[in-house]
């Protein structure tokens, strides 16, 4: 296994994200790494927007992030959208994924 085989990219599409996702890709080219890209919908009762609309928008926005990415020639894996707790769902990810994975950016709300 060698040093950062893969890199887990936690987004909001917040005001950072430009930052972060530069950092991940010098990462990735650098380390020859995978890049998987993660969004967590924090737990909303009683949300004006349908989950399932949510989910399935973001989840359209980390596939075109995925194919930017994969543009560099980057290898990407598929995207992970989930709900609940942003540092438990980005832990979870984590130790499902392949191997262990490089977080490039704590999660945060986008609430």
């Amino acid at each position: 296994m060698k040093l950062l085989e893969n890199i887990l990219l936690a987004t909001e599409f917040g005001q950072s994200h430009a930052d972060v996702m530069r950092t991940a890709l010098a990462v990735a080219r650098t380390f020859q790494s995978e890049i998987l890209l993660v969004h967590v919908i924090p737990e909303v009762h009683d949300s004006p927007v349908g989950l399932e609309t949510l989910k399935n928008a973001l989840g359209g926005r980390l596939q075109e992030l995925r194919s930017e990415i994969a543009g560099y020639g980057i290898r990407v894996a598929d995207p992970i959208v989930t709900v609940g707790s942003p540092f438990n769902e980005i832990i979870t990810a984590g130790r499902m994924s392949k191997s262990s994975r490089w977080p490039a950016n704590k999660a945060r709300t986008c609430w």
